[in-house]
């Protein structure tokens, strides 16, 4: 499973097309989640196709980075029991101990590039 676009260190707009592949357990989904500075929050999503998780293996989501200027956000991709992906927050403060990291990616977000990819 991995993270295909952005590319590690990739300069940003306010949103970014994200894609990747996956191979999922029946009862385990990909989860993708941004998350801002050390100390913030994870925002989760869910990739497009997240309640099927054997017919997972190729994702799009859309990720937003608003009102940022040369800030760095890490975004990764987890391994996730469905039913925490069925159940998630809007945000996290920890990752659970049931969910495993696949990959990540750190970009870099200019809202005022211009670059609108969404």
């Amino acid at each position: 499973a991995s993270i295909t676009t952005p590319r590690a260190g990739a300069l940003v707009g306010a949103c970014a097309i994200v894609k990747g592949t996956s191979a999922n357990l029946p009862a385990n989904t990909t989860l993708i989640t941004i998350k801002h500075k050390p100390n913030a929050k994870y925002w989760p999503e869910r990739p497009t196709g997240w309640q099927s998780p054997s017919a997972l293996t190729r994702w799009t989501d859309t990720q937003y980075f608003e009102d940022t200027a040369n800030e760095s956000f890490g975004i990764s991709i987890y391994l996730a029991p469905l039913s925490d992906v069925q159940n998630v927050a809007d945000s996290l403060t920890s990752i659970p101990t049931t969910w495993r990291k696949l990959d990540e990616v750190f970009v870099v977000a200019n809202s005022s590039t211009g670059k609108r990819e969404c």
